[in-house]
């Protein structure tokens, strides 16, 4: 019997039993929703595995398993992955994966348990798993797992800055690491830039703000003797009552959203350009002028899709912006007809006689030749599916009824 994974929406106030329960009986009820989707969990991993071997995923467009869960399912590259590889290690760890679907480990115990276990071990861990943690899981798969020297080497050669939006709170995160010499050929950079700037004796002096400060000016420097000055030049997208001292919205081209006041500042360097928005927050176009696209209008389609909008691609690096409706039978060069493809799913489109519908602006579809419709985002469950698991777990209305039963194992 294949189980379906289905999401359903509530209406406030269906919970409401749930408030007169005591705390054991809620806790009965989480613990057995959550059984239950570990149910669920598993057969789609089974149905991952099976589509994968099968790689149905290349009719569907998509570039891997990953992709298409991605694309499909609306989750992220990472979670897609992981499910599939934990999806291939259960065929080969039926214990464990026997105790996952039992509700005795969760997916962070299983996941972590899969790295390291084998056929042999299966039914050891799969019985000793459950004693641990997923820290602990995690900690063990790494001693397990044996580092061959030259690994060694090449992780104590290896150099990397890595840098990562934290879109929440608006900041720029960065770590990394040099080898000692590169390591300190920055460092000097760094304070000697320091070492050139006056400070205010008023103000208490914070040595690692002042160096980032000193990275800001020197990556400045670099940007302002650039000379490409399109490639160079970083853009802010802002409401036109902005710039005339109104409230507004105002976010750089990576889609971070930046205070009015900071906009108004970055308008008057000439290293940012500022792109004014229309009403519906749309930069114009150029129309039937061209069919190529300016750099401006370039940057504005790459900054709006943030990638190839194949569902589940997101590639950002050798992309082609496409025209929708094709230049030569009256397609504009505008924001609602252009939009991000990669290089694979550009040929999909015009030697694969795929089809491109919506507005590149909002919600797009994917059309295969044989009819088949590919949205971006997840796809809502079927009312069938929905009523069935409504009636065979009690969601949503009897939900505090029901999970007093499944702890006392009377069931429904």
């Amino acid at each position: 019997m294949i189980r379906t994974c289905v999401r359903f929406s509530v209406t406030p106030g269906c919970y409401g039993p749930l408030m007169q329960k005591t705390a054991a009986e809620i806790v009965d009820a989480i613990l057995q929703l959550q059984a239950i989707k570990n149910v669920i969990d598993r057969q789609q991993l089974a149905l991952f595995a099976e589509y994968d071997e099968k790689q149905h995923w290349k009719a569907d467009g998509a570039t891997s398993m990953a992709a298409w869960i991605t694309g499909v399912l609306g989750t992220g590259r990472d979670t897609a992955a992981e499910a599939v590889r934990v999806a291939h290690a259960f065929e080969e760890l039926p214990a464990i994966a026997a105790t996952f679907e039992e509700g005795a480990l969760s997916f962070d115990q299983a996941r972590a348990v899969t790295r390291f276990a084998t056929p042999q071990t299966d039914k050891h861990m799969a019985s000793e798993a459950r004693k641990f943690s997923a820290g602990q899981l995690r900690r063990m798969a790494q001693r397990f797992r044996p580092v061959p020297l030259k690994e060694e080497n090449e992780n104590h050669d290896a150099r990397q800055f890595k840098i990562r939006w934290d879109l929440r709170n608006r900041v720029l995160k960065m770590s990394g690491q040099l080898p000692a010499a590169e390591g300190r050929v920055v460092e000097k950079a760094l304070d000697r830039f320091m070492s050139t700037q006056r400070f205010d004796p008023s103000l208490p002096y914070d040595h690692d703000a002042s160096r980032a400060d000193a990275l800001v000016a020197v990556c400045s420097t670099s940007i302002g003797a650039d000379a490409d000055p399109d490639r160079a030049t970083i853009g802010v997208h802002v409401d036109a009552r902005v710039l005339a001292g109104q409230t507004g919205m105002a976010e750089l081209d990576n889609a971070t959203a930046i205070a009015m006041e900071t906009a108004q500042r970055l308008a008057c360097d000439s290293r940012w350009y500022i792109v004014v928005d229309g009403p519906d927050g749309i930069p114009l176009g150029i129309g039937r002028v061209s069919r190529s696209i300016p750099p401006y209008l370039a940057r504005e389609i790459r900054h709006r899709d943030g990638g190839c909008r194949f569902p589940g691609c997101e590639r950002k690096l050798w992309t082609n912006i496409h025209h929708q409706q094709p230049w030569a039978e009256g397609g504009r060069t505008d924001m609602n007809n252009l939009l991000v493809l990669c290089g694979p799913h550009h040929r999909l489109v015009h030697e694969g006689n795929w089809e491109v519908r919506g507005d590149p602006n909002d919600v797009l579809e994917f059309v295969a030749p044989d009819g088949r419709v590919f949205r971006e985002g997840p796809t809502p469950a079927r009312p069938e599916v929905t009523e069935r698991i409504k009636s065979v777990i009690g969601v949503p209305a009897a939900v505090a009824e029901l999970m007093p039963q499944l702890v006392g194992g009377r069931g429904p």
